[in-house]
């Protein structure tokens, strides 16, 4: 559901830009650990997490 993903990802594969919004992550990810287990599918550019303020 992309109203309630937090975290936003934005990504870089074949000249072409994408943004991925994920979910679900635990409380204690963080951006690296993010952009690090996307680096694999290609150049990670930014990697944002978004949290609720509660």
């Amino acid at each position: 559901n992309p109203a309630t993903a937090r975290p936003l990802l934005l990504t870089h594969s074949r000249g072409i830009a994408y943004k991925l919004f994920v979910g679900g992550l635990s409380q204690f990810a963080t951006e690296d650990s993010l952009a690090e287990a996307f680096s694999r599918y290609g150049q990670v550019i930014e990697a944002t997490i978004v949290t609720d303020k509660v």
